[in-house]
C-alpha cells in the first residue's frame, strides 16, 4: 500500500514536473513574443526601450513587477549594447540665442522677420509710456503692479527682490497702444527670488517683461511650479529674461468657461534662456514652454535646457504648442536637454506640435480634433534628447518643419491621423517617423541618420530666408539651421 502510495506520489510530481515546464516554456514563448510586439510598436532603440521597460516595471505599485525590475535591468546593461554617441554642446557668441546685456533694447525693426514678430517690435521700440515708476525694493515692486495702470512702465533699481507671495497678480489691463512694461534698464542688473508657487500670475492684456533674472528657490521642487503662468491674457511679451528652476517656467492657458473663455492669444517669447540646474524631482508637468489653446503664439531665439522629470511619468518636455491653438512659429531656438543636467534615463522630448494630448476641457472651443494647426518650426538647434525625439507632432495639422538640425536624439515623429506634415530640409542623426497613421504630405530634402560630420552636409535649395543665426541664406544653403557663416557664431564641440 504504502508503495502504491509513493508511486502515485512520485507519478503526480513527475505529471506536474513536467506540465510545469511546459506552462512555464509556453510563458516564456508567449513573453518573448509579446515583448517583441510591444517592443516593435515602440520603434526604440534597443538599449532605451529596455530601460523604459525598467523604469515602468520600477514605478509600478505591484511589489512583483518591482522585483522583476532587477533582472531585466541586468539583462539590459549586460546583454544589449548602446551606441556610443558623442555629445554635442554649443558654445554662443553674445547676442544671438538667449538672455544678453546686448539683448536690452531693441533700437531697429527688421522688416524681413515675420510681420506678427514685426508688430510685437514696433511696440518695444516706441516706448510709448505714460509714467515711469521706479522701485528699489519688492514691496515697491509688488505695489507698483498692484496699481498698474495701462501705459505704466515699472523700472526695477539694480539689486535682488526677493518675493515670497504663492501668486503675484498682474490683473490690470495695458492698450496696444499703451501696454504696462516691468523691467531692468539693462539685463543682469536685477534678480528677483520667487519663492512662489505661481510666480507671476498674468490675467491682464498687454503686459511686457523684460531684462530680468528670475530664480525658483524653493524648498521642495513641487512648490515652484512656474515663473510666468498666462491665463487667458492676450498681447503678452516676455522677451530677454533668464528663467531658472521652475517645474514649467512658462505656462500659458486659457481661463473662464465656454462661451466667455478668453484665449492667451498673441504671446511673444523671444530671447529668453530657460532651463533647471538640476531635475526636478515631482510629479507635475516639467514643460518649460507649456502653451496651451493659444492663437499665433511665437517662440523664437530662445535658449531651452536641461528638462528632467523624476517622478510621475518621468516624461518632460523642452516647450509645446497644443490644446488646438493655430499658427503657432517656433523658430530660432537652441534647446539642450541635457546640457549640465547629464542624461539620468528619464525621458526628455525637445520641441513639439502637440505634446502628450490636451483634455477636451482644456482645449480651444472644447474641440481637441486637432492639438495644433498651422504650425510652423524652422531654424531650430536641438540637442541632445537622447532617450526620444528632438522634434515630436502629436495631432499636428497643416505643420511645415523646415532647416532644423537634431544631434543626439532619436529623430523627427509625427503620430496619429489628424497629423499633416511637411518635411524640408531637415538635419537629423536620428529618423524620420510616421506612427500610428500619421500623414508626412511632403518628405523633401531631409538627412537623416547624421554621421556627425559638419564639414560634409549638403547644400539644398533653401525653403526659407534666415538660418539660425538670423544671417541670410544664399539660393542653395545647408540642409539643417546652421550654415557655414552660422557655424562661425554658433561653435560646436563634442565631449
Amino acid at each position: 500500500m504504502m508503495k502504491k502510495l509513493i508511486g502515485y506520489v512520485g507519478r503526480y510530481f513527475y505529471v506536474m514536473g513536467v506540465v510545469a515546464h511546459w506552462l512555464l516554456a509556453i510563458c516564456l514563448v508567449l513573453g518573448i513574443f509579446i515583448g517583441s510586439y510591444i517592443y516593435n510598436q515602440y520603434d526604440l532603440p534597443a538599449d532605451i526601450f529596455m530601460k523604459r521597460v525598467v523604469s515602468s516595471l520600477e514605478n509600478t505599485s505591484s511589489p512583483l513587477f518591482q522585483k522583476l525590475a532587477q533582472p531585466v535591468s541586468y539583462i539590459a546593461e549586460h546583454f544589449i549594447s548602446s551606441e556610443d554617441f558623442s555629445v554635442p554642446h554649443v558654445v554662443l557668441s553674445q547676442k544671438l540665442i538667449g538672455a544678453s546685456f546686448e539683448n536690452s533694447k531693441i533700437t531697429a525693426i527688421d522688416t524681413e522677420l515675420d510681420e506678427r514678430v514685426i508688430t510685437h517690435h514696433r511696440r518695444l521700440v516706441s516706448q510709448n509710456y505714460l509714467r515711469k515708476i521706479h522701485v528699489s525694493t519688492a514691496k515697491d515692486f509688488i505695489n507698483a503692479i498692484k496699481d498698474a495702470e495701462a501705459g505704466d512702465n515699472i523700472i526695477l533699481s539694480p539689486g535682488q527682490y526677493n518675493i515670497n507671495y504663492s501668486r503675484v497678480y498682474l490683473s490690470a489691463f495695458g492698450q496696444t497702444s499703451y501696454p504696462i512694461r516691468i523691467s531692468a534698464e539693462a539685463f543682469g542688473d536685477v534678480s528677483i527670488n520667487l519663492n512662489s508657487f505661481e510666480g507671476f500670475l498674468i490675467t491682464g492684456d498687454n503686459w511686457i517683461v523684460e531684462n530680468l533674472k528670475i530664480t525658483g528657490v524653493c524648498a521642495k521642487h513641487s512648490g515652484c511650479e512656474h515663473a510666468f503662468h498666462l491665463a487667458g491674457s492676450k498681447n503678452i511679451v516676455i522677451r530677454n529674461n533668464e528663467i531658472v528652476d521652475f517645474n514649467s517656467s512658462i505656462k500659458v492657458n486659457s481661463s473662464g468657461k465656454i462661451p466667455n473663455r478668453r484665449y492667451p492669444d498673441h504671446i511673444l517669447i523671444e530671447s529668453n534662456s530657460i532651463y533647471n540646474t538640476s531635475a526636478r524631482e515631482t510629479h507635475s508637468s516639467v514643460t518649460l514652454v507649456d502653451i496651451v489653446a493659444g492663437n499665433d503664439s511665437i517662440m523664437r531665439k530662445n535658449y531651452i535646457g536641461d528638462n528632467s522629470k523624476l517622478g510621475g511619468d518621468f516624461t518632460s518636455y523642452a516647450a509645446f504648442l497644443k490644446g488646438n491653438g493655430n499658427n503657432g512659429l517656433v523658430e530660432n531656438n537652441i534647446v539642450n536637454c541635457e546640457s549640465s543636467v547629464i542624461n539620468d534615463n528619464s525621458t526628455r522630448i525637445g520641441l513639439s506640435f502637440g505634446g502628450g494630448g490636451t483634455g477636451p476641457s482644456f482645449c480651444r472651443d472644447g474641440n481637441c480634433d486637432s492639438e495644433h494647426s498651422n504650425g510652423v518650426m524652422r531654424n531650430n538647434l536641438i540637442l541632445n534628447c537622447s532617450q526620444d525625439v528632438g522634434i515630436y507632432l502629436n495631432r499636428a495639422r497643416n505643420s511645415t518643419i523646415s532647416h532644423n538640425s537634431l544631434f543626439n536624439t532619436l529623430g523627427i515623429d509625427v503620430r496619429f491621423k489628424a497629423s499633416s506634415v511637411k518635411l524640408f530640409n531637415n538635419l537629423s542623426n536620428g529618423p524620420i517617423r510616421s506612427r500610428d497613421g500619421g500623414k508626412i504630405e511632403v518628405l523633401l530634402n531631409n538627412e537623416s541618420e547624421f554621421d556627425g560630420n559638419i564639414k560634409t552636409i549638403k547644400k539644398v535649395k533653401s525653403e526659407v530666408s534666415r538660418d539660425l543665426c538670423g544671417m541670410k541664406r544664399n539660393r542653395f544653403s545647408n540642409v539643417g539651421a546652421l550654415t557655414m557663416p552660422c557655424l562661425e557664431q554658433v561653435r560646436m564641440k563634442s565631449h
